[in-house]
């Protein structure tokens, strides 16, 4: 049986899909270069609003950045299989880590529930980090065939979580970061383009 290949390609080659973003979030042409306006998320401190939205967002974007580059899996035969899908799991843990990095730098939110929707987003990227990292490992200390196949077939699970992610959702939760992610390039970016109205459409939590 051949290891988690087909699984790996489909993630590697179709996360936006998946995860419902545009195609500007996986490297393409951004539809829009505008900056943040201050101001534009509507009140007083509107400005403070989008911005912090856009830090939010770019979080979201580096790690989709990331993972529209990943290294592809090659099944030839289960070393090589173990050896790229190292590759590839090191990738996604670096992506992560960069997010994690991006969400703890933001300034505290300037409206109430934001800093919900961060711990939410953080404390998802830390757990798929975590269960990253023990896939890694699996696959680095496997050495028998019938180890490195169980290693191989457990190391889909955290790419399998990412690709249930809905990175937008938090925003969608609080109405004055939903307005702001109007205004916010990224938040544009991450958008899909056939969704009319709010960026947002997405329920959930």
């Amino acid at each position: 049986m051949r290891p988690r290949s087909t699984v790996f390609a489909a993630i590697s080659t179709g996360l936006c899909l998946l995860l419902g973003l545009s195609l500007a979030a996986c490297g393409q042409q951004p539809r829009s270069q505008a900056s943040v306006r201050p101001g534009s998320a509507g009140g007083s401190g509107g400005d403070r609003v989008v911005l912090w939205t856009e830090g939010y967002c770019k979080a979201a974007f580096g790690l989709v950045r990331t993972l529209s580059t990943m290294p592809v899996v090659d099944p030839s035969s289960p070393a090589r299989a173990a050896v790229t899908t190292r590759e590839l799991l090191t990738s996604v843990i670096g992506g992560l880590d960069g997010s994690l990095a991006t969400l703890a730098g933001m300034e505290p939110s300037p409206v109430p529930g934001g800093a919900e929707v961060r711990d939410r987003a953080t404390k998802s990227f830390t757990d798929i980090r975590t269960r990253a990292a023990e896939a890694r490992q699996r696959l680095e200390t496997a050495k028998e065939p019938s180890a490195i196949k169980k290693a191989l077939a457990g190391a889909g699970e955290p790419l399998d979580d990412i690709s249930r992610l809905d990175l937008m959702r938090g925003l969608h939760s609080v109405p004055d970061l939903a307005l702001a992610s109007r205004q916010a390039p990224t938040c544009q970016q991450l958008s899909p383009p056939s969704e009319t109205g709010s960026p947002l459409s997405r329920q959930g939590n």
